[in-house]
C-alpha cells in the first residue's frame, strides 16, 4: 500500500531572515547577516564581488622553485562585506598554516578597487597592495614587480569564470606590454551552498518508522537573491513523498 504525504513548512534559515539590525549599523556581519551586506549609498560598481561573498572550498597550487607546479592545497576562502557595508574583506584558510586576507576598498573618484593584502606568514609595516578594475565578468589587479632579471612589469591578479557557483582565480608575472606572462599560482573555488542541498527526512507515524522516503517532487516557489549574499529570503517549501508500507 502506498501513501502520499504532503508536508509544508515555512522555513526561516538562521542567518538569512530580515529583521532591524542595530541602528546605524544596520550592514555589519551578524548571526542573521554572517557575511554582511552592502550599504545601498556605496557606488554601483561596489556589488562587482557580489558573486564571491560567502565562502568557497577551493584547489591551491603555486609554483615550486624548480618551476613545476606544487602538489594541491584544500584551502578555505570567504568574502564577507565590512565597516557597516563600505568594504570587502577576504580570508584564506590553509593547512600549512599560511593564512592570508585582504582589504578591499573601492574609490569612487578613480573607479579603482584599492587591495591590501596580508599574511601570517609575515607583518611588514606597510602591506602591499593591487589596484584594478572589473572588466566584463572579470575583476583585473595590478601591481608593479620586477622579474627576477630587472624586467619591469607586474604582478597581475585575475578573478574569471565568476559566477553564483564558484570562480578561478590565478596569479601571473607579466611584462608591461603584457606580450609575455608566467603563472605562479592557481586556485578553482567552488561556492558553499548557503541553503539546504540535502534533505534528510525520517518520518515517524505512531510505532512505524518509514526511511528513507521517496522524494517525488521538491520545490522551492519563492524568489532568490544573489546566491551567497545573505539577504532576507523566507522559502515554502512542499515536499510530496510516496511511502511504501506494509
Amino acid at each position: 500500500m502506498t501513501r502520499l504525504f504532503t508536508f509544508f513548512a515555512l522555513i526561516c534559515f538562521t542567518g538569512i531572515c530580515s529583521f532591524a539590525q542595530e541602528a546605524g549599523y544596520a550592514y555589519i556581519a551578524s548571526e542573521k547577516y554572517p557575511y554582511g551586506q552592502p550599504h545601498p549609498e556605496m557606488p554601483a560598481q561596489f556589488l562587482d564581488y557580489r558573486e564571491l561573498i560567502g565562502t568557497c572550498d577551493c584547489t591551491s597550487q603555486q609554483r615550486n622553485p624548480d618551476q613545476s607546479w606544487d602538489e594541491p592545497q584544500q584551502i578555505q576562502w570567504t568574502f564577507k562585506y565590512i565597516m557597516n557595508g563600505m568594504a570587502v574583506q577576504d580570508a584564506t584558510l590553509k593547512p600549512d598554516g599560511r593564512h592570508s586576507g585582504s582589504i578591499r576598498q573601492f574609490n569612487a573618484d578613480s573607479t579603482r578597487w584599492y587591495v591590501h593584502y596580508f599574511s601570517s606568514a609575515s607583518a611588514p609595516a606597510t602591506l602591499p597592495s593591487w589596484g584594478g578594475e572589473r572588466q566584463d565578468d572579470e575583476m583585473i589587479l595590478y601591481r608593479p614587480q620586477q622579474a627576477p632579471n630587472g624586467m619591469e612589469g607586474f604582478y597581475k591578479i585575475r578573478f574569471y569564470d565568476i559566477s553564483d557557483a564558484g570562480f578561478k582565480w590565478l596569479g601571473v608575472w607579466t611584462n608591461e606590454e603584457e606580450t609575455f606572462t608566467f603563472e605562479t599560482w592557481k586556485i578553482d573555488c567552488i561556492k558553499r551552498k548557503e541553503l539546504c542541498d540535502t534533505l534528510l527526512i525520517e518520518l515517524e507515524v505512531g510505532n512505524l518508522q518509514f526511511q528513507p522516503a521517496k522524494i517525488t517532487r521538491f520545490e522551492f516557489p519563492a524568489h532568490r537573491a544573489f546566491s551567497g549574499n545573505p539577504y532576507a529570503l523566507e522559502i515554502l517549501i512542499t515536499i510530496l513523498i510516496n511511502i511504501d508500507m506494509p
